[in-house]
């Protein structure tokens, strides 16, 4: 009975320790997910401000036209909007990237339970990220086009006056 139950103990160690090590390389995988992530979080970053001095110039092109356009205004109002969403997002982002970065678990003294957790967290915050990555994308586009009609508009209004 004793020979038993020391075969179960070393099977069960041995099945924790595989299972610890198994979770320590999806850790591992996921960290350089995190990698990844945190380029096209830095794309995102740079494509945002090029798009904040875009949309910059041109109000202060429309300014200095002083012609009152609502619905030019309006226009400038709903991208504000949503680079104010945007930068918050990428923002958010910025502090998930750090966190995951400085995330590093002890193997040794975290349970089974305790890693999982860790690494299906982690998982999720990725796919919220990737998910935010497309939209940011889309969005990123119209802003794009919308700049262009923008930057015709105020340029028409220059040949008006």
């Amino acid at each position: 009975k004793k020979l038993y139950l020391i075969l179960l103990s070393s099977l069960i160690m041995f099945s924790c320790d595989n299972e610890k090590k198994e979770m320590m390389a999806e850790f591992n995988a996921i960290t350089e997910k995190n990698d990844s992530i945190s380029k096209v979080h830095n794309s995102f970053e740079n494509t945002l401000e090029d798009m904040t001095a875009t949309y910059d110039r041109l109000f202060e092109a429309y300014k200095d036209k002083n012609v009152q356009d609502s619905t030019i205004l309006i226009n400038f109002e709903e991208q504000a909007k949503l680079l104010e969403r945007h930068d918050a997002i990428v923002k958010s982002h910025a502090k998930i990237i750090e966190a995951h970065k400085n995330a590093e678990p002890d193997f040794e003294t975290l349970d089974t339970n305790a890693l999982n957790e860790k690494i299906d967290e982690m998982k999720k915050w990725h796919e919220q990220m990737k998910n935010d990555h497309e939209t940011l994308k889309e969005e990123h586009e119209r802003l794009e086009k919308h700049f262009v009609v923008l930057k015709d508009r105020i340029n028409n209004l220059e040949a008006k006056n």
